[in-house]
């Protein structure tokens, strides 16, 4: 009898020992799910792909679902692709497969493309005309040109070159004014990865040392808080003019322009194309110039991610095969060091020149100009715009020229992360809407495989151009240039520099 008593107890304890085992293993559930980056706002071409966090237990799945409220504004497929096709809202659901009341929902807003943002109007009762742009890091604006006034400080005699700088929102960040009695003129503005500002241009007079003689390029460097770093000056007994300015990965600098007389080796002949490197310290690193027996120049110059550099310009000559008549449009590489990688040439048998540089994340490059003949198709008018794209290794991928029945010029070209090309410049007609009146400034954005994506026409009755552009990181497009009207607010008197910003 004790031996059976025993062995009950034995049972019992081990069956408790079971129920209490399995009850230790909870059931697989689902506590919560969250779509990463919540509601946001996009543009009808946005590559979008949402994530989303599940916390499980029990070794709950982690699959969800995925719904748009309105698919013809953007649909959703089930890896959280989201195929973008209009303008509107609609909200986005994410909802548990293990347990359908976990879900979480954002809004998508889809905005139309290249939006207005904000136009900023300055000048004093003289004029100020704006010529390039450029953006940092940080979102931060600045735009370069010249003044009759005084926009910061007492005015020169004469004109004086200004940096301004505004922030992504418009709001002014700091102004700096110089030339006192020379004559200065500005062509270029570039900023590098640490904020730093570079403005280039030419002058008469002394910003550093003693003048050469004619025109002097210089090259000036502000901090990001418009702090002066350094200025150099450089020069022959000739005329040397500046274009553009470009920095690279490194922080190295590069200056390019025109000169009459011997910079580095001798004159082909004419006027010769230049570029010239510095560091982010202001050393010469080393300069390059080159041309045919005719008259040469750049226009501009941009730098790749891998620090190959490209040079734009015009040639009376032969550079690159043969000339195809009047004025033809080059473009010009070298690698970081130096070294020439290959020069294109190309044109019509009538007029053909070359405003600008640019190149995107995949190292491709874009020029920009005017032409007289036709690149591509027929032309619509007198004077066409036109963008032409190349491979880094020189390959053409694409041209555009567009016009209206009148006067047309691309004057600046730029390129965003998303590879996306923004031309802006002048136009005598009407590429989108009606003329205002006079000359109107335009940009246009081209896909990067050169398909239109939308062209912004804008001025006043009188004459208006926009001269520069540049992208931020975060889809920002930014035009500078001159109006001789109210594009915000009142005149300031004579012709006003502007800055204006568009979404992508």
């Amino acid at each position: 009898m004790p031996s059976i008593t025993t062995r009950i107890v034995v049972v019992a304890a081990l069956t408790l020992t079971i129920v209490l085992a399995l009850g230790a293993c909870s059931a697989p559930s689902v506590t919560s799910v969250s779509i990463d980056g919540g509601d946001r706002t996009v543009v009808i071409d946005d590559a979008l792909t949402l994530t989303v966090t599940v916390v499980t237990g029990g070794g709950a799945s982690d699959a969800v679902t995925w719904q748009s409220s309105d698919a013809t504004v953007a649909a959703i497929d089930g890896a959280g692709n989201v195929s973008i096709s209009a303008v509107g809202t609609t909200e986005v659901t994410a909802t548990s497969t293990v347990d359908p009341s976990r879900s979480d929902t954002v809004t998508l807003t889809v905005d139309p493309l290249g939006v207005l943002e904000w136009t900023r109007q300055f000048g004093t009762t003289s004029n100020e005309f704006a010529f390039a742009v450029a953006t940092d890091a940080s979102g931060n604006v600045y735009s370069v040109g010249r003044t009759g006034g005084a926009l910061e400080g007492p005015a020169g005699i004469g004109w004086d070159v200004f940096v301004r700088s505004y922030d992504s929102a418009g709001d002014l960040r700091w102004t700096r004014q110089f030339g006192a009695d020379i004559s200065v003129y500005v062509d270029g503005v570039a900023t590098d990865a640490n904020g730093n500002v570079y403005v280039a241009g030419h002058t008469t007079g002394d910003l550093e040392g003693v003048g050469h003689g004619g025109f002097d390029v210089f090259v000036r460097s502000y901090d990001g808080a418009g702090s002066l770093r350094w200025t150099r000056q450089f020069g022959t007994s000739d005329d040397d003019r500046a274009s553009g300015v470009a920095t690279d990965a490194s922080g190295n600098v590069y200056v390019a322009g025109r000169t009459t007389g011997d910079l580095a080796g001798e004159s082909a002949g004419g006027a010769d194309a230049f570029v010239r490197s510095f560091d982010s310290a202001g050393t010469l690193r080393w300069t390059r110039q080159f041309g045919s027996s005719s008259d040469d120049g750049a226009t501009g110059v941009a730098t790749d991610a891998s620090g190959n550099v490209y040079v734009s310009g015009n040639t009376f000559g032969a550079l690159d095969g043969p000339f195809a008549g009047l004025t033809d449009v080059f473009v010009r590489s070298y690698d970081g060091e130096g070294a020439l990688r290959w020069t294109r040439q190309f044109g019509t048998t009538s007029t053909d020149q070359s405003f600008g540089v640019a190149t995107d994340g995949n190292g491709n490059v874009y020029v920009t100009g005017r032409t007289l003949g036709a690149l591509e198709g027929d032309s619509a008018g007198f004077s066409d715009a036109f963008v032409r794209s190349f491979g880094s290794d020189g390959t053409v991928r694409w041209t555009r020229q567009f016009g209206t029945s009148t006067d047309d010029e691309a004057r600046s070209v730029a390129a965003d992360a998303s590879g996306n090309v923004y031309v802006a410049g002048a136009t005598l007609g009407a590429l989108e809407g009606d003329s205002t009146g006079g000359s109107d400034a335009f940009v246009r954005s081209y896909g990067n495989d050169g398909a239109l994506r939308w062209t912004r026409q804008f001025g006043t009755s009188f004459n208006d151009i926009a001269f520069g552009v540049a992208t931020d990181a975060n889809g920002g497009v930014y035009l500078t240039g001159q109006t001789f009207g109210a594009l915000e607010g009142a005149s300031a008197g004579g012709f006003d520099a502007f800055v204006r910003k568009y979404g992508r």
